[in-house]
């Protein structure tokens, strides 16, 4: 919860200065503040500023990103800029709270519109002009989390989650809930691994139909094919 009188754009600039801080991937942590002074941006030295006078203890190493041959879009920095904004959006009563009723209220038929609309982030700030810290898009990109990433997250983060913890604290409904609108989830972007599967087991690209058979498929390449277990997999003799 933000104190009384606190302006949004202070809360966000402070869940961004504690989330970026945290993974190292301010500019003083990760150029000396090289590029930050170059930019002479007001929003970098405020981040910076917030972070100083947080108190904080463990910080991750800047080194255990992936930040080589990212595309800009996924950059980590954006992701976690993306998620400062999702914790501002349901601080008032909590994100677990907040994923438990949109579970809860999202119906079976469509729900899937109803996750991705509750994840999708933009703005007009600083990150709609920038990739990185000083490092400024060739046009404006408002979209932090878009439709596309709204779906990834909903299938392999919320929806698994909200089963689990329906598990766990004793609310079978909202585990039956999260079960029924991940069987009916609709199909997400093909990746290189279900092409590769769909290749090697010589399979009709409209048999995997929906976001459980996609997820069928990565499962059985985790756990043979990555594996080198050619021999045990019962798909070996398909066809």
């Amino acid at each position: 919860m933000s104190q009384p009188g606190t302006t949004k754009e202070e809360c966000l600039a402070r869940q961004q200065a504690l989330l970026l801080g945290t993974a190292g991937l301010l500019p003083s942590q990760r150029y000396n503040g090289n590029r930050a002074n170059k930019s002479g941006d007001k929003w970098i030295d405020k981040l910076e500023e917030l972070w100083g006078s947080s108190r904080h203890t463990e910080v991750m190493a800047s080194s255990a990103w992936h930040l080589l041959k990212v595309r800009p879009n996924n950059f980590p920095v954006r992701r976690l800029v993306a998620m400062s904004y999702l914790i501002i959006r349901h601080q008032e009563k909590g994100i677990l709270e907040e994923v438990v009723n949109m579970i809860n209220e999202a119906p079976l038929s469509q729900g899937h519109h109803r996750l991705e609309a509750s994840l999708l982030v933009t703005t007009d700030g600083y990150w709609a002009h920038h990739f990185d810290f000083g490092l400024r898009c060739a046009i404006t990109t408002r979209s932090l989390l878009g439709r596309q990433r709204a779906a990834d997250i909903a299938v392999n983060i919320l929806l698994p989650f909200a089963f689990a913890w329906g598990r766990v604290a004793s609310l079978p409904e909202l585990a039956l809930k999260s079960l029924d609108l991940y069987r009916r989830y609709p199909k997400l972007t093909v990746n290189w691994v279900e092409q590769h599967m769909n290749n090697q087991l010589g399979l009709d690209q409209s048999l995997v139909n929906s976001a459980r058979r996609q997820q069928g498929l990565i499962h059985i390449h985790k756990s043979f094919c990555t594996q080198g277990k050619c021999y045990f997999c019962r798909l070996r003799d398909w066809g």
